[in-house]
């Protein structure tokens, strides 16, 4: 499915979606950084997704959404997962 056709779907209608009472819609869906409800933000429509998560041992993991053909039709494998447990700088260099 086409990514613009998915952002069609899920724009309106969607668990993610928080609305304030001032017009302005949040997304809460995981591998949206910035939290806005918009096609160039969303963890689930857009082709090239990044997500960040802290470890409970200190560590992040660094989520990056696969391009291969294959992975991006079953959605439990379409995510790479890469665990960073080096100091802070040599973490933030590498993100």
């Amino acid at each position: 499915m086409s990514a613009s056709l998915v952002w069609q779907i899920i724009r309106n209608n969607s668990c993610f979606l928080v609305k304030q009472r001032n017009g302005v819609s949040f997304s809460s869906e995981p591998n949206n950084l910035t939290k806005i409800n918009s096609f160039k933000f969303s963890g689930l429509a857009n082709d090239r997704v990044v997500g960040v998560n802290a470890n409970a041992d200190g560590g992040v993991t660094l989520a990056v959404k696969s391009k291969k053909k294959s992975k991006t039709q079953k959605p439990a494998k379409a995510f790479t997962k890469i665990v960073l447990k080096k100091d802070f700088r040599r973490t933030a260099k590498t993100i």
